[in-house]
């Protein structure tokens, strides 16, 4: 039965750790985290927590870092169209209080694009440019740092950001 259920899954999963988890997979657009690039815990050998790992899916961006993606409404189409094991069961046993909490995030300005942009701009300034440089120099092939391909000769860099309602 329902209760059952969401009883026996408490017993192993940290619920509220499990929501806000997949609450920032959504936030972000990850779903590369809720599939398998994750990390589990426990400290009792029974409760299991899931830990924040290998984010390079985030904002739209393809694992293998050619391209982006068209990030879909977190909540409903990205969230819901996860099949991981977890996920699952959370959408369909605590969908209204993974709901409020969303509201709750956004609501206290934690699930802000300005929240989100500064915590990863205070983390590429602890980097420092150096830092990046001597990363550029070891990885010459990475994604990040090989030739785009793009024939600028037809194409002009307007702007980092778009703006689908400019009003």
């Amino acid at each position: 039965d329902f209760a059952a259920k969401k009883a026996l899954f408490e017993e192993y999963f940290d619920l509220d750790n499990q929501i806000d988890y997949t609450m920032v997979q959504s936030a972000v657009a990850d779903p590369d985290s809720l599939q398998k690039n994750w990390q589990w815990t426990t400290w009792d050998g029974n409760k299991w927590f899931i830990n924040n790992y290998d984010k390079d899916g985030s904002f739209g961006n393809n694992f293998t870092g050619m391209f982006t993606e068209n990030a879909p409404d977190a909540v409903t189409s990205f969230l819901y169209n996860q099949w991981s094991f977890t996920t699952r069961i959370l959408v369909d046993y605590y969908g209204s209080e993974m709901k409020q909490r969303w509201k709750e995030l956004v609501s206290k300005g934690i699930f802000t694009k300005e929240n989100f942009i500064g915590i990863i701009d205070k983390w590429c300034q602890r980097i420092g440019s150096v830092n990046f440089s001597k990363e550029y120099a070891k990885w010459p092939e990475a994604p990040c740092n090989r030739p785009s391909g793009i024939n600028t000769e037809y194409w002009e860099y307007v702007s980092a950001v778009y703006n689908s309602n400019p009003d």
